[in-house]
Formats: structure tokens, sequence, C-alpha cells
């Protein structure tokens, strides 16, 4: 069962919601650097010179092809999960606040376990893959928004093209690629460490969500049938 965009431009709540991402990636970056101690970090200032060209380019990208999902996508609408009321402040405050305050203590104040310039090449690599895997998932899925809902409002349909015919939710999986890309460019062990508990997070928020997808979803349980893979393919 295939959704079909509909064709409309980028709205006022579209606008919003870009920015809301920028605000989220500056805020990221305080964090860092007030618990690094320092802005003597070039690794640093790289890793999210290329996190804010992802943004400008992902949001042109999407905004053009999917300006629906950007008009729509933000959280605390009715009918989200109540569980989802934990998991996605939990990863909010792990993921995108803890984890870079963890990266800057290691790299900059404390020195614990940084890594070498032999990360560089796999944290990018990683990174990049990440990018392309969550734009690719942003243009398809029209209904991929941040909280856990079925949107009987917006008529939720299974969406099984593009990385939805490799796996079940590749934006959780572009999530726990950027938890391991992020500490491995900067160079932080203590970062990558961190990351195993952002992915953990984010796995048990795709169990939680897949069951509801399973139990309340038209059409899930034959895509599920189809695509066996929650997260990683072959694996689980």
């Amino acid at each position: 069962m295939e959704q079909k965009k509909e064709t409309e431009g980028l709205k006022k709540s579209g606008i919003i919601q870009i920015i809301r991402v920028m605000i989220v990636l500056a805020v990221q970056i305080v964090f860092f650097f007030v618990a690094a101690g320092t802005l003597n970090l070039l690794r640093a200032w790289v890793f999210f010179g290329a996190n804010l060209l992802y943004g400008v380019l992902s949001s042109v990208i999407v905004a053009k092809l999917n300006p629906q999902l950007i008009n729509e996508r933000k959280g605390g609408k009715e009918g989200t999960k109540p569980e989802d009321k934990i998991f996605l402040p939990l990863y909010l405050v792990t993921g995108l606040l803890l984890h870079p305050i963890v990266m800057g203590l290691d790299i900059g104040r404390f020195q614990w376990l940084s890594l070498g310039t032999i990360s560089l090449g796999v944290g990018y690599f990683i990174f990049i893959i990440s990018s392309v895997v969550n734009v690719w998932a942003l243009v398809e899925n029209q209904y991929f928004e941040a909280t856990v809902r079925i949107q009987d409002d917006r008529s939720q349909r299974v969406v099984s093209t593009g990385p939805y015919g490799l796996v079940r939710h590749p934006g959780y999986l572009a999530g726990i690629m950027w938890a391991f890309a992020a500490p491995l460019a900067v160079g932080s062990f203590a970062g990558v460490l961190f990351g195993f508990l952002v992915a953990l997070i984010l796995i048990l928020r795709t169990a939680f969500e897949d069951k509801t997808l399973h139990r309340e979803l038209n059409g899930y349980r034959d895509y599920a049938g189809r695509v066996k893979s929650r997260l990683f393919p072959g694996i689980w």
C-alpha cells in the first residue's frame, strides 16, 4: 500500500520546523563547546559545519520533494502514545544534549579517551550514509512525524518504497548511525561508548513503535511479512 504525496508548498509551520532544527543544532554546538572549555577544536568545528550543511541541504530537498511532511512534522500531536511521552524526551535529552556534552568533556576539558585521526574517515563515512538514509526516508514517507501515533487525521497508510523496502524503520537506523558517526568524527571514544546508550534507547523505541504499527495500522502486518528487518538488514 503506497502513499501518494500531496502537492503543496512550504507553509509557515514548515518554515518554523526548519528553524527549530537549526536551533537544536545551535544548542548542541553550545553545549559541546561549553563542556569542552575551549573553542580550539578544529575537528569539532568541521563536523558541526558538516551538520549545518546537511541541515540546509536536507531542508531544501525535503521542502521541494515532500513539503507536506515539513508542514506537519512536529511533536505533541493528539494521539501520541503515552509510552512515547517517555521515549521521545529520553532520546532528546540523551542523544541530542548529553551526548554532545560527553564528547566535549572528553576531547576538550578532560581528554579521557580521545581518538586519533584514524577515526575521521570512519566517522564521516558513517555520517554520509546516515544522512542519505535519513533524507531518503523523509522524502519517501509523508507520515514521518516526530512522535509515535497512528495518524488517522491524515489517513495514514503503509509506506514500502525507497529505504522502507529494505528496513521498516530507516529513520531510527540513521539516528543510530549518527550516534557513532559524531564521536568518531570529532575523536571522542567516550562519545562512542555513550553512543551505545543512545542506540539502545532508539532500538527500544523502534520495538515499541513496530508493535504499535502491527497492532493498529492497516496493512502493516503484510508489509512486515515482506520486509523482515526492523533496523538492521538480515539481523533484526
